[in-house]
């Protein structure tokens, strides 16, 4: 066909026509859900404005961008802000780039076992990690879990991280001071301890037997969470303790001992709590107004464990 056919001109217009809106579309499409990445024409995927536009709607739709963009790191940096997992789908290069990585943890802190792993041991890294999730705090290298800042910033995001901690950090100061002087260096452990517990109470499962055994750990473990107190050593269940555990939860009155059952104090603020848990009281306290009153004016179901004599 000649060069000059105006048909084979009329062909080229709509070819110009059909590329203008694709490149039209496109922005509109990953704007509404960056995963339409996925769907645009193969050369727009290394577009710097529509990927950009998919990745901060979508960090996971970095997946679908080509290799340059995944080792541009506004590119990553944008992705990750956005979903920290997208972390995966960059280039290594990035992995091992500070700055991309703890925007990724931040976000997520179980980006943390995808980066490079001379970033593993970085305390800032780490830590920016387990503020968000403390329970990543088992992605951690040893040192790590040695270090009081670290595991103490993760007990406050999570008190079960405890578990994932050196034994080091678990145990009593001043017992492991008297078998090692240079065990003064965990002499913040009983705070990391404390702090678990008041986040999450049955954190206490974790801490070494002697903490198990501090009143002020143990008190603070029940504020949280009252059937914690079934995790503490039997030194520990006094009157102040189980107070402590029946005004968090009134149905721990059933896991104390029998001479506190009958105890008008424990058993007024364990029915202040919860009115049913008058079922589980000495039946003096059942007949006992003051307890009475307290109980019906939680629960008025209380009224069925009322003793005959009222």
């Amino acid at each position: 066909m000649d060069d000059d056919d105006p048909l084979d001109e009329s062909t080229h217009i709509v070819e110009v026509i059909d590329d203008a809106e694709i490149y039209k579309k496109a922005p509109i499409a990953v704007t509404e859900d960056g995963m339409n990445l996925s769907n645009v024409d193969p050369n727009l995927k290394g577009n710097g404005i529509i990927v950009e536009t998919a990745v901060k709607q979508n960090g996971m739709a970095l997946s679908f961008a080509n290799d340059d963009m995944k080792k541009n790191p506004d590119m990553v940096e944008a992705a990750v802000k956005q979903n920290g997992m997208a972390l995966q789908f960059a280039h290594d290069d990035m992995k091992r780039n500070q700055r991309i990585v703890e925007a990724a943890v931040k976000q997520n802190g179980e980006a943390l076992h995808l980066i490079h792993d001379e970033l593993i041991r970085n305390p800032v890294i780490v830590e920016a990690a387990v503020k968000q999730n403390g329970m990543v705090l088992y992605l951690a290298h040893d040192e790590m879990k040695r270090d009081p800042a670290i595991v103490l910033a993760a007990v406050k995001q999570n008190g079960l991280a405890l578990q994932y901690a050196h034994n080091d950090l678990k145990r009593n100061v001043e017992v492991a001071v008297k078998q090692n002087g240079e065990a003064l260096q965990y002499a913040n452990n009983q705070r990391i301890v404390e702090a678990a517990v008041k986040q999450n109470g049955r954190a206490l499962q974790h801490a070494h037997d002697n903490l198990k055994r501090n009143q002020r750990i143990v008190e603070a473990a029940v504020k949280q969470d009252g059937e914690t107190l079934l995790l503490a050593h039997d030194d520990m269940k006094n009157f102040i303790i189980v107070e402590a555990a029946v005004k968090q939860n009134g149905e721990v009155l059933n896991h104390v001992h029998d001479y506190m059952k009958r105890d008008p104090n424990i058993v007024k603020a364990a029915v202040k709590q919860n009115g049913i848990a008058l079922k589980y009281s000495h039946d003096d306290m059942k007949k006992n107004p003051t307890i009475m009153e307290a109980a019906v004016k939680q629960s008025g179901c209380a009224l069925q464990y009322a003793h005959d004599d009222l």
